[in-house]
This record gives C-alpha cells, sequence and structure tokens, in this order.
C-alpha cells in the first residue's frame, strides 16, 4: 500500500512538471510567433527600399550623376545589410 501510495505521489509530481513544461513551451511558442509577425514589417521595410532604389537607378540611370549613384547604392547597400541581419536574427531565434 506505501509503495501504491509512493508511485502515486512521484506520478502526481510528474504530471505537476509536464503541466508546466507544457506551459513554458506554449509561452514560448506565443513569443515567437509575435518576433515573426513584429519582424514582417521590419523585413518589408528595408526590403521595399532596396526594390524601390533598385528600380529608380535602373530607370533613371542614363540621367543621374555618379555621385548620386554612389549615394543610391549606399543606400542599398545599407537596407541589404539591415535586411540579412534581421533575417539572421530572426533565424537564430527561431532555432532555440
Amino acid at each position: 500500500m506505501r509503495r501504491l501510495y509512493g508511485i502515486n505521489q512521484q506520478l502526481a509530481s510528474n504530471n505537476v512538471s509536464l503541466v508546466e513544461a507544457r506551459a513554458n513551451a506554449e509561452a514560448a511558442d506565443k513569443a515567437k510567433t509575435l518576433l515573426l509577425r513584429n519582424m514582417d514589417s521590419d523585413i518589408q521595410i528595408p526590403l521595399n527600399v532596396i526594390a524601390e532604389y533598385s528600380q529608380r537607378i535602373a530607370t533613371l540611370s542614363g540621367e543621374m550623376s555618379h555621385d548620386e549613384k554612389r549615394r543610391h547604392f549606399g543606400v542599398i547597400q545599407e537596407n541589404t545589410s539591415k535586411l540579412l541581419e534581421l533575417i539572421g536574427d530572426a533565424l537564430e531565434k527561431a532555432q532555440k
């Protein structure tokens, strides 16, 4: 009888641990979902800038001075770096 009582207590303790682990996993899942939802706009902004500037340079390249082209390419490089950083951060956090 004591042995059954001990096993019953162990099962109850394990059940509490499992409930806590599940709650922690659900909280982590919600946090990742929120992070990815917020990152959506963070990623779209530099991507849109890259696309718009690339299109502008392609359209107006004959009319732009060398300095204007360099400035626009600088904006593209800056936003590309930011976008890659954001994607890297998101992938790193998703692996945790």
